[in-house]
């Protein structure tokens, strides 16, 4: 069947100063796994289990976005008379060597800051509807445009903490970024002609992010009944005409 992908407005700033320094507190990871809505995705994580989570944040990039267990370049860069498929060998097993010693820690904390970004950073609705592939098989690009490398940063998981399990964080990107596509975005295209309208759908969410002064953050398989009862409140100012005649765009 594949995953289901969404993309919602996020406040990566207050993500970065709000949610990240706290973490690394023990006692802040206890209060945010200790309530029925993180029971909701998964069993309480013992004080050892959080422990295990601590020591992990503490190793992050300044992005918070990857773990040095997981990224290594050497890993990454094919070697001279080295084939494609045996970089893809190496890399799958390295990958899989990392979320194997590290599932349970992912598995927390990508809980965590989704629950957390729901009540502080981001917004469930509006959202847009990047489907299995609809995304990806919808859009084009002018070859090597600013629009083109922020778009897949999207869709792409790019060696991010969070990508195993089943409630995954594919990638986030900041304000600062969103801004770029925003003045690049004429250099978005449909594939083909039946893909503009679902092409203008995206283009209004970007507009809608970008007058709002936010980013975006996408998710796989969202636990879309739980997520919905989070109170969060925080507006953003939105047409609503926009929205309605918007294909991928959801209101609610």
């Amino acid at each position: 069947m594949g995953d289901w992908n969404t993309l919602h407005l996020f406040d990566f700033d207050k993500f970065k100063t709000k949610i990240v320094p706290q973490l690394s507190n023990i006692e802040y990871l206890e209060q945010a796994t200790n309530n029925q809505t993180f029971k909701s995705f998964r069993r309480f994580p013992n004080k050892k289990e959080l422990l295990q989570v601590v020591d992990c944040v503490n190793q992050f990039d300044i992005d918070f976005r990857k773990h040095p267990n997981m990224y290594d370049k050497n890993i990454y860069t094919r070697k001279e008379n080295e084939t494609n498929y045996q970089v893809e060998l190496r890399v799958n097993k390295h990958e899989e060597n990392y979320q194997r010693q590290l599932i349970n820690e992912i598995d927390i904390l990508s809980i965590i800051i989704q629950i957390k970004c729901f009540e502080h950073c981001a917004f469930y609705n509006p959202h847009f509807i990047l489907g299995r592939r609809i995304f990806s098989s919808a859009l084009d690009f002018k070859s090597n445009s600013i629009a083109e490398e922020i778009c897949h940063k999207i869709i792409d998981q790019e060696l991010m903490f969070y990508n195993c399990g089943v409630n995954q964080i594919i990638n986030w990107i900041s304000n600062e970024e969103l801004q770029l596509l925003y003045l690049d975005i004429e250099n978005i295209l449909p594939k083909k002609p039946e893909d503009e309208d679902y092409i203008k759908g995206f283009k209004t969410f970007v507009d809608i992010a970008y007058k709002n002064k936010l980013g975006f953050i996408t998710l796989s398989n969202i636990n879309e009944d739980v997520i919905k009862m989070i109170k969060n409140n925080q507006s953003v100012s939105i047409d609503p005409v926009l929205i309605q005649n918007s294909q991928g765009l959801i209101e609610g």
